[in-house]
């Protein structure tokens, strides 16, 4: 996924529902999950915004509320690699 293109994601994964490859929990679950990412993503870039060169540990600390997964796939580089 790559990063800000949210609605293709999702577009694909409804895409594969429709094709029947998914069944209607996992393509739930899989839009929830790209749901967790975009706002992990939004989160650490609005705190990133106020704290210019805030350590990636503190950021993880800042945002223990967000989906731990979503945020790793969203901060760390080559993550979706």
């Amino acid at each position: 996924m790559r990063f800000g293109r949210w609605h293709d994601a999702a577009r694909v994964v409804k895409a594969v529902a429709e094709a029947g490859l998914y069944t209607t929990g996992e393509e739930k679950a899989t839009l929830g999950w790209i749901a967790g990412c975009k706002a992990a993503a939004t989160a650490a870039l609005e705190l990133i915004a106020q704290e210019p060169g805030i350590l990636q540990k503190d950021l993880y600390d800042a945002l223990s509320f967000i989906d731990r997964e979503c945020l790793n796939r969203t901060t760390t580089p080559n993550a979706a690699d």
